[in-house]
């Protein structure tokens, strides 16, 4: 999770990983240089064996998400930005979709967007392998 000037949200997404039916194995928070509390946050409201919190200089979230792939342990990566959440049984069925396609390199669900107090699930109306994912994300809703 790349975390910069989040501090209004952290805890949210944070709470999300750890309100899962199926915990992830680790979860790693990259601090990309935070000028507000957000670290305070992760620091001081959370079991440190639980989440691992990595500090560097501000350098974009790109060059946070490779550090913390560098540094995870896991079989397995799934992406959360520090102002969004996961619904409970996301990684469950992100599980289950490993299981039914053990050969796939990259899984996906549909997503929710809420703006304004509406909200818009997104779906591409899928389920199986996408052969030509370039193609298939360029398309417009």
């Amino acid at each position: 999770m790349p975390l910069y000037n989040k501090e209004k949200h952290v805890k949210r997404a944070l709470d999300s990983v750890l309100n899962q039916t199926i915990l992830p194995y680790e979860i790693i928070v990259i601090d990309d240089g935070s000028t507000d509390n957000g670290t305070e946050i992760v620091k001081n409201g959370y079991n440190k064996k639980q989440i691992i919190l990595i500090q560097q200089e501000n350098a974009g979230v790109s060059i946070a998400r490779n550090n913390a792939i560098k540094q995870s342990t896991g079989d397995f990566i799934a992406f959360l930005d520090a102002d969004d959440e996961w619904k409970p049984a996301y990684l469950e069925t992100i599980h289950k979709i490993i299981k039914q396609f053990p050969d796939c390199a990259a899984f996906a669900t549909s997503y929710s967007m809420i703006m304004h107090g509406y909200e818009k699930v997104v779906s591409h109306g899928l389920n199986g392998i996408i052969k030509d994912y370039f193609k298939i994300g360029n398309k417009r809703s």
